[in-house]
């Protein structure tokens, strides 16, 4: 981790919490603040449900002369995946200093991203809560708004529906999430640094207890690197 580049990342299960606390946390230590779909979201044209599934992306052109780095805007083959434009955005991303981002769920699946987010220096947290409270706080949302966004968890909501019919929807979201979360506990835990409950906290005392952590990880690597330094 290099502390002077104050980079912050947020990863965890869809549904916890990482967009609204990346904003907060931000907020608090002065610093910006990016979700990664919605920046694919807003230089690609895509739908947010497009971007969260498995979806082919619009084909856009670039500019003369211009590349995915330097033009501000995405653009990619016909049919080009979602996984791989996201994976071009992701290394653009974690060049960022000063920020707090917000990657998506399903964003460390592949080793290669799980290595481009490692090597780019930040503190990574991941973000952890039971997963009935997620399902709880999904439903209290006007539907279908809590999986308008998430074609992957509608499509493991259906799938349970269809196999054990007559549950209660949080549950059928909390079976979903679990499905969802053992596919990628592995890539979460593989590049965190810190993990962080979230369970039955209120949000002041999560974003609280996230900025604190935070100050007290980059004082100790600061401190490691004076003493690295003088030594």
């Amino acid at each position: 981790m290099d502390a002077a580049k104050q980079l912050i990342i947020l990863i965890g299960i869809c549904g916890v919490g990482k967009t609204y606390f990346a904003e907060k946390v931000a907020r608090a230590l002065g610093l910006g603040w990016l979700d990664l779909d919605a920046f694919i979201a807003q230089h690609s044209g895509a739908t947010m449900a497009q971007l969260r599934s498995e979806a082919q992306l619009p084909a856009t052109e670039p500019p003369a002369g211009a590349t995915a780095a330097s033009s501000q805007e995405l653009y990619t083959p016909a049919g080009e995946s979602f996984r791989a434009v996201e994976s071009q955005w992701l290394q653009e991303a974690m060049g960022a200093r000063n920020h707090v981002i917000a990657l998506g769920g399903g964003s460390l699946l592949t080793p290669h991203n799980q290595q481009v987010v490692q090597r780019s220096g930040g503190l990574v947290i991941w973000l952890t809560e039971e997963l009935w409270l997620i399902a709880q706080r999904m439903v209290r949302q006007p539907p279908p708004t809590y999986l308008v966004n998430r074609p992957l968890l509608k499509a493991a909501v259906d799938q349970i529906e269809g196999q054990q019919p007559g549950l209660e929807m949080d549950e059928y979201l909390r079976l979903a999430l679990t499905v969802l979360y053992k596919q990628r506990r592995a890539g979460y835990a593989e590049v965190a640094d810190l993990e962080i409950d979230l369970s039955f906290l209120s949000t002041d005392i999560a974003v609280g207890m996230l900025s604190s952590q935070i100050k007290a990880m980059w004082d100790k690597a600061r401190n490691s690197h004076h003493n690295a330094s003088a030594s």
